[in-house]
């Protein structure tokens, strides 16, 4: 009776931590879905949304053609009325069409919507966050290429100090923040500081990825 009652006891056991287990990757794939969901969502919001700025002109332009330029000018002025109750939206929507503008060459104007995720992020999540770093990281390089690399690099410094005490000196948010500080030490003048950075990210790149992954 006692051999039988231990016996049961242990196969009791394994049966809940099975179903421990089972449980807990139903609920890491439930998440996953989740996030492809919301990713999926946020895309088509994104999509919805410029395609109504396109189609939308401003009346004051007397029918006449629409730079893309202006319907991003629009659209980042509609953001600021349209998702004034939806803040972590809002943000998702100025980093891509910051990312938009930086990618049409037009820096300072990437940079306006830089700031406004990085006040956003800053808010939300505190200045110690790692998504507070990199979009402090993101704005600084705005400012770079708006022609202010001395504000980059002290915001660069600090993005990496707090990657790197958060994530890790070898995460690739970490690295690409070096990457960034190392362009702008090296705008500054401060091309040997630049050098030895590019060199710490390589080895670091190289180690974790390995000679022939495109990262290195």
């Amino acid at each position: 009776l006692g051999a039988g009652t231990i016996v049961s006891t242990w196969q009791a056991v394994r049966a809940t931590r099975a179903e421990e287990r089972t449980q807990s990757t139903l609920a890491m794939v439930s998440a996953e879905r989740d996030q492809k969901d919301m990713a999926r969502r946020e895309a088509e919001a994104m999509a919805d949304f410029l395609a109504d700025v396109f189609r939308s002109p401003d009346p004051a332009k007397g029918g006449r053609s629409v730079t893309l330029a202006e319907a991003l000018d629009h659209a980042a002025a509609k953001l600021e009325t349209s998702l004034s109750n939806q803040p972590q939206r809002r943000a998702k929507f100025q980093e891509a069409l910051a990312a938009t503008y930086q990618s049409l060459g037009l820096h300072q104007e990437a940079a306006g919507l830089r700031e406004q995720v990085y006040q956003f992020h800053l808010r939300s999540s505190g200045p110690d966050d790692p998504q507070t770093a990199s979009a402090m990281s993101e704005l600084a390089l705005a400012y770079h290429f708006s022609g202010r690399p001395e504000h980059a690099v002290g915001l660069l410094e600090r993005a990496r100090e707090i990657l790197h005490r958060r994530l890790g000196g070898d995460d690739p948010q970490t690295l690409g923040a070096m990457q960034k500080l190392a362009i702008s030490l090296d705008e500054t003048g401060r091309r040997a500081e630049a050098m030895e950075l590019r060199l710490t990210v390589l080895d670091k790149t190289h180690a974790r990825f390995g000679p022939d992954h495109p990262r290195t």
